[in-house]
């Protein structure tokens, strides 16, 4: 079940955003084992958003928290992709579709990375905005 992580700014409507005024400011592909981890060392909190302003809070959410072991876990598991194509490119023999899965693997890291970085360092006081699974 592939996630994309959205980073997303919305308009507050007393405390709450509001789905309507949603703009995306950046997403990435969230890798399966990324999702798990994340869930399962309860990185996230479920948060109700409204669909429209004026309306009551309804749309369930999952929004990132601790962003910064996020990223801790993220850059260990950068390095490790990095050791894996070390060693798949290192011999002499060089098997294409393990270097690319290893590259793709790597892209997808680094840009959830990036997404997660812009939150912490660009806008790590606004509330308005969510780095949120979609």
């Amino acid at each position: 079940m592939s996630q994309k992580l959205i980073l997303v700014k919305y308009i507050m409507e007393d405390g709450i955003p509001v789905d309507e005024t949603s703009e995306n400011l950046g997403s990435a592909y969230l890798p399966d084992e990324l999702h798990e981890a994340i869930l399962h060392k309860g990185f996230y909190s479920e948060i109700n958003i409204k669909e429209t302003q004026g309306a009551e809070p309804e749309i369930s959410v999952i929004a990132l928290e601790n962003l910064d072991e996020v990223i801790n876990q993220l850059e260990a598991e950068i390095f490790e992709l990095i050791k894996v194509a070390h060693i798949h490119t290192g011999g002499e023999v060089h098997i294409r579709t393990e270097i690319e899965r290893d590259l793709r693997k790597l892209s997808d890291a680094l840009k959830v990375r990036e997404i997660c970085k812009v939150k912490c360092d660009e806008y790590a006081d606004r509330p308005d905005i969510l780095v949120i699974l979609g």
